[in-house]
């Protein structure tokens, strides 16, 4: 995967965890949806390296695990959407990751 690849993964998932209002989540998680299915299952790792930094206090490791099950899995793009939508709701939900 090309270095700018997980340089835009890393910012849509900023974004969509907190770093652009809740309005603009959809249109985020549609974008990594459309990046997920153009290069397919090389992305799960371009989005775990993504994740990684997002401070357990905030996504929870219980979380964490199932939405990377859920990524790993993607038996579908609703899948895939699903599991970025339970990303940016427990993250927003939880204030220490707007600080961030």
């Amino acid at each position: 995967i090309k270095p700018r690849i997980q340089a835009i993964i890393n910012q849509l998932l900023r974004g969509l965890t907190g770093g652009l209002s809740s309005s603009r989540v959809e249109d985020i998680a549609m974008t990594i949806v459309a990046v997920f299915e153009g290069i397919g299952p090389d992305i799960v790792g371009v989005i775990q390296m993504a994740v990684n930094p997002i401070p357990v206090i905030a996504f929870p490791e219980v979380d964490r695990s199932a939405f990377m099950k859920a990524i790993g899995e993607h038996q579908s793009s609703r899948q895939v959407e699903d599991a970025l939508y339970e990303l940016a709701d427990v993250c927003r939900r939880n204030n220490k990751i707007i600080d961030m």
